[in-house]
């Protein structure tokens, strides 16, 4: 009986993973409106999504129109019924969030400053937007506004403060505390210190129903700062953190991305760089998963064995059932340069840390895969050269499933144009397709 090549051995597992058990269907992609594109090249619409548990989606995204931008925001449910789009006002980069009884808020860097949108349950518009935290007077910025529900019901913004003082570059997180359905404020602004957010920053539920987001802190250069050691904030009420964990991480950690189970544990993944650069830091890719209050770690960071780290980079990850994390990643063939197309892997690792096998999920040139836990498993989407393509952790492990149908607007800046979002049995992939929003659901 002759051995079977590592080749055939790679061929059978990408076969077994397509294989996988069928899955409910994603709704015919609902077009909201116009995106950024233009015939002049891309912009930044960055799409963002939020599902309420009575089944509300709420949906917001930047539109360019000669020379002006202008965020939209849609109002449907889970089922990918939405109303006509509405015109919030001049802005950038939005995000939104929804409560359990359909209020939800928009908040967006906007004229004379960080601006709020509130829609009421039930509503089928939102009201006006006005200012939630006014423009600094002294030069300074406050952007990449992030918006959350706490446990007790209020919603809470975080954003960015930028200042430069005698040629130096300074940025630190502010938080003030909002009420969900008026968008008022609720006490005073917190600063929470000299800290940045990481590219595609999310405000993430995790133990007790807690707002966690991940941060790092700012280390001073002759010039400004550069990105330090990671750091977990955590808030369970109130617009001042309830938390603030630091994992144990590695020197060369980077690119971490945080993601909650929505009620008991986070996953914490990255990658533990060995090459830098303008396109991004590839090396091994790591996770961890966190839980309790105060938050701990019960194993420290673990991932597969790359026998060329150079060539990975993209991980993600989300917490799965007992205790493990389903691990998701990108990992070239060949050296290619600033490329950040590759085929795509995954594995999970256990509650004590040991990486399982490992499945390549796609042999084709992917980007961005992004995860969200579901189910008690995880869901990922990626871009598959051009087309949307999906797979799911369950108990069986992991299988390529159906996606969301449509192609995908590859180039971006800064932010990125697409999000897959979860909440109980249903996901949400929101994206912008050639010029226009396009959003798909998967019901449980």
């Amino acid at each position: 009986m002759c051995r079977r090549s590592a080749a055939a051995v790679a061929l059978s597992v990408l076969i077994a993973a397509a294989a996988g058990p069928a899955h409910a269907a994603w709704t015919t992609p609902t077009t909201l409106g116009p995106s950024g594109a233009t015939d002049r090249g891309a912009t930044e619409p960055g799409p963002r999504a939020a599902v309420g548990t009575d089944g509300s989606v709420l949906a917001t995204w930047v539109r360019s129109a000669r020379s002006e931008t202008t965020v939209d925001a849609a109002i449907g449910d889970d089922r990918g019924h939405f109303a006509a789009a509405q015109r919030l006002g001049k802005g950038l980069r939005p995000a939104v969030a929804v409560g359990r009884d359909g209020a939800a808020l928009v908040v967006f860097e906007g004229t004379g400053g960080l601006r709020i949108a509130v829609r009421r349950p039930g509503a089928e518009r939102f009201a006006a937007p006005r200012v939630v935290v006014p423009q600094p007077t002294n030069g300074a910025e406050d952007t990449f506004p992030l918006v959350g529900v706490l446990p007790g019901g209020d919603a809470l913004l975080v954003y960015e403060h930028d200042l430069r003082v005698k040629g130096r570059y300074t940025t630190g997180l502010r938080a003030v505390q909002l009420d969900l359905a008026t968008g008022r404020r609720q006490g005073a602004t917190q600063r929470l210190g000299d800290l940045s957010l990481p590219r595609g920053a999310t405000l993430e539920h995790g133990p007790g129903g807690a707002l966690f987001l991940l941060t790092s802190i700012n280390l001073p250069t002759p010039y400004g700062y550069t990105a330090g050691p990671p750091v977990v904030l955590g808030w369970g009420a109130g617009s001042a953190p309830s938390t603030r964990f630091s994992p144990t991480a590695p020197g060369g950690f980077a690119e971490g991305v945080l993601t909650g189970d929505g009620s008991t544990r986070l996953a914490l993944s990255g990658v533990d760089a060995v090459l830098r650069g303008d396109a991004g830091s590839s090396g091994r890719p790591i996770a961890m998963s966190l839980q309790d209050d105060p938050l701990a770690a019960p194993s420290p960071f673990a991932g597969p064995r790359i026998p060329l780290p150079r060539r990975t980079f993209g991980a993600v990850a989300a917490p799965v059932a007992g205790g493990a994390v389903g691990l998701v990643w990108q990992q070239k063939t060949r050296p290619e340069g600033f490329s950040r197309e590759a085929p795509v892997m995954a594995t999970t690792i256990s509650a004590t840390g040991r990486p399982g096998t490992t499945v390549r999920l796609s042999a084709r040139k992917g980007s961005e895969p992004q995860i969200a836990a579901l189910e008690g498993g995880a869901i990922t989407v990626w871009d598959d050269a051009g087309r949307l393509a999906a797979a799911r952790r369950t108990s069986r492990g992991w299988a390529r499933i159906a996606p969301p149908r449509g192609a995908v607007v590859r180039f971006h800046d800064y932010v990125t144009n697409r999000q897959l979002v979860t909440a109980g049995t249903s996901a949400v992939f929101i994206w912008e397709a050639e010029r226009s929003i396009r959003l798909s659901v998967l019901r449980g």
